[in-house]
């Protein structure tokens, strides 16, 4: 956790609240349902444009209250000062940088403003064209105030990257603000990296999120591909959705299981969405517990959604609990209220090949009043090996969940070279709903698990299970 980072924010959300005292927790949107794919970042006509070859020109187009497009027409390098972290405040005031192709090392600058956005106001960043340095954990921009996702009295605020490529601490943490990627983007948190300008190897303010914002969107034809050094790589506040468009890809990958939200690769508070034809691959830590993705409990109803002949593809590289971690509470935790549903012929895949001591912790965790939803011809895949430990179930699906197949959906699980499994290799709780359409498949294989299992299969009272015809069970 950014210790300093956090209180800088908290500090500036208090003294601006004095002025908003009427502020209510009723007020704020849990639900986002908007999507952003729409959104225009193409700022006012009569903005002021201004070219820039040198620091110092980018540097005051940046501080203007009246500049908003600026045109980079040279590779650009901070180098007055050398320390990891040096924050220049900027107005509040829409920003589109054209990067042209260019360079830029921000080493230790990071260009923020922690103003609240008023209400009818728009805030848009967009970075384009760009190919970025940074030891800052802030990022080359920030921005902590309020915006509509805290409150609908406040404004909104967007940040949209076009084709960019960054090494550093973290891109951005723009908590409040929702992020698009557009275009195709390469993401890297390290924890040093080699300057383009001197060759030099500079160390980075360590172990960052790659992306921290509210509401996260890669466009329809995009990709994302991010790698952390030793954090998780995305996390989502205020509620935060994760949408992926149609044809699109989206790759991330922890090295380190430590740094900071370091619990899971993937943090969404919402909905988790992908588009038609798209993929989105994440591969957790090596060297200890993480977290595929982590969905909170919620009091209303959530997505997680893959799209016709998409992908979702997961790989476990660690062991899945070695530290007795109490939290999360499942490998893959969609939380409660989750609607989970896979389009035609799509794909949902998790591999953990190297279990080891899972202990009290579900693979999968389907919360209560959920629903599964498999439509014609998608597959599910659970492949598990090496358990030497586990004392909870590789699935569980809470109280009140309906779990459906459709015809020609496949739903398999696999557990390979495992002896310590002591509970249900599926548990259905109590109240729950079980359809088996028509030529559907349910196998699971497990002929190589030995120890006290208790049960394959487990249902719950009051639960109804149903089988179609020629049902491959």
């Amino acid at each position: 956790m950014k210790i300093r980072k956090y209180l800088v924010i908290i500090l500036g959300l208090i003294i601006f609240s004095l002025s908003f005292g009427d502020i209510k927790a009723n007020d704020l949107n849990l639900s986002n349902d908007s999507t952003f794919q729409n959104i225009s970042n193409d700022l006012d006509n009569d903005s002021k444009s201004v070219n820039v070859s040198t620091w110092d020109e980018f540097n005051d187009a940046m501080v203007s209250d009246d500049i908003s497009n600026i045109n980079i027409k040279k590779d650009l390098v901070y180098t007055k000062t050398s320390e990891a972290e040096r924050d220049i405040i900027i107005p509040l005031k829409s920003i589109k940088i054209n990067g042209e192709g260019h360079k830029i090392d921000f080493r230790g600058v990071s260009f923020y403003n922690n103003d609240a956005v008023p209400q009818n106001m728009n805030i848009k960043w967009n970075i384009n064209n760009l190919d970025m340095y940074g030891r800052n954990y802030y990022g080359p921009l920030k921005s902590g105030g309020y915006t509509n996702n805290n409150n609908p009295n406040y404004g909104s605020g967007v940040i949209t990257y076009d084709n960019v490529s960054y090494s550093g601490a973290q891109l951005y943490s723009v908590y409040n603000f929702d992020a698009i990627f557009s275009g195709n983007n390469m993401v890297n948190s390290v924890n040093s990296y080699i300057s383009p300008f001197d060759n030099k190897k500079y160390s980075t303010q360590t172990n960052q999120n790659a992306i921290e914002a509210t509401n996260l969107t890669v466009t329809d034809n995009a990709t994302l591909n991010s790698t952390v050094d030793n954090a998780g790589v995305i996390y989502l506040d205020n509620q935060g959705s994760f949408k992926i468009g149609n044809n699109s890809h989206v790759n991330l990958q922890s090295l380190k299981a430590g740094g900071e939200n370091n619990q899971s690769a993937l943090w969404v508070k919402d909905s988790l969405t992908i588009g038609d034809d798209s993929n989105l691959s994440i591969e957790t830590a090596p060297d200890g517990y993480q977290s595929i993705c982590n969905m909170p409990d919620t009091s209303y109803k959530r997505d997680f959604k893959i799209g016709d002949r998409s992908k979702f593809y997961a790989k476990v590289d660690g062991q899945l609990n070695p530290s007795s971690n109490w939290w999360p509470k499942s490998t893959l935790d969609f939380g409660n209220n989750i609607q989970f549903n896979q389009g035609k012929d799509s794909n949902f895949k998790v591999e953990a090949l190297n279990a080891g001591k899972s202990r009290d912790m579900d693979l999968l965790d389907f919360g209560s009043s959920s629903s599964f939803n498999q439509d014609e011809n998608s597959t599910f895949d659970l492949n598990v090996a090496g358990v030497s430990e586990n004392k909870n179930n590789l699935i569980n699906f809470g109280d009140g969940t309906s779990f459906n197949q459709s015809k020609y959906s496949k739903f398999n699980i696999n557990v390979n070279k495992s002896s310590g499994n002591q509970a249900d290799l599926i548990n259905f709780a109590k109240n729950n709903n079980i359809n088996l359409d028509s030529n559907a498949s349910f196998k699971i294989n497990a002929e190589s698990l030995s120890g006290n299992t208790s049960d394959i299969i487990y249902v719950g009272n009051n639960s109804n299970f149903k089988l179609g015809s020629s049902t491959n069970f």
